[in-house]
């Protein structure tokens, strides 16, 4: 089992559920409606779950720049790899990112690990009608944190690579750790509210009020899902229920129970 080293980087990866599908609904950014002898126009679902994604990302990126300048963000399409600082800060950033995702109705999935991480170039190039745009960066805490992502299991969680062991604190909130790791995951990071967070950001009263704002949201996203869609997509959702459950449990807290559909 792998454990992290001296002079290892963590890194967040972060990516967009669901865009892939929603992209093939919704191919055109603007979308133009008739109403009789009207006509109107907006942007397409995909593209505002695009912007919504990346905006909230840019402003937790920025609001962290304020405790650590030496973040890096690399965001392209529907993900994006953040380096944050020690994996303390790593595991708050992804914390108060996902809550962030949640109250938005933007579902994301996250993973996090440590390892190497090179940058190599940054830049654009454009000549006429042609374009280059780079974004080359390497290292065993990218291809890790992709893999702790994407390890198989569904639901809008926070995943922990096995490069991470060791480390003494994620933070106040509990890890909760698996009977056996699943393909280098060890376990999940708890996204519940916590009174000693690094950094207080709550302004909703109390921890019950801030959980059951994510447990409501959460429940809106799965209602929102069409009942043919795969059933994958629907596990996503029952998933992320029953992890914020076993988060509620682990810090002490009762269940809720489910809201059904109407």
């Amino acid at each position: 089992m792998r454990s992290m080293k001296r002079g290892d980087k963590t890194i967040v990866f972060v990516d967009l559920l669901g865009f892939a599908q929603l992209t093939e609904d919704w191919p055109r950014r603007i979308v133009h409606r008739r109403h009789g002898s009207m006509r109107t126009r907006s942007t397409s679902d995909a593209s505002n779950r695009l912007s919504s994604f990346h905006n909230i990302l840019d402003q937790m990126v920025h609001e962290f720049t304020l405790m650590t300048n030496s973040i890096q963000a690399m965001s392209f399409s529907d993900c994006a790899f953040v380096l944050v600082g020690n994996s303390y800060l790593s595991a708050e950033f992804a914390v108060e990112l996902m809550q962030h995702y949640i109250r938005a109705f933007v579902p994301v999935r996250m993973g996090i690990a440590a390892g190497t991480f090179w940058p190599g170039r940054q830049s654009s190039d454009v000549a006429g009608g042609t374009v280059i745009s780079r974004n080359i960066f390497y290292g065993t805490a990218i291809v890790r944190a992709h893999r702790a992502e994407s390890n198989g299991l569904a639901g809008m969680r926070i995943f922990l690579h096995e490069s991470l062991n060791g480390v003494p604190s994620f933070g106040p909130r509990p890890v909760l750790r698996f009977d056996k790791p699943a393909n280098g995951v060890f376990g999940e990071l708890s996204y519940l509210y916590d009174q000693h967070q690094y950094r207080n950001v709550s302004v909703r009263g109390d921890a019950e009020t801030d959980d059951m704002t994510l447990w409501v949201h959460a429940s809106d996203l799965r209602d929102s899902v069409e009942k043919k869609a795969r059933p994958r997509v629907h596990q996503q959702y029952a998933q992320t229920l029953a992890a914020l459950n076993r988060m509620r449990v682990a810090s002490g807290r009762t269940k809720f129970e489910r809201i059904r559909r109407s």
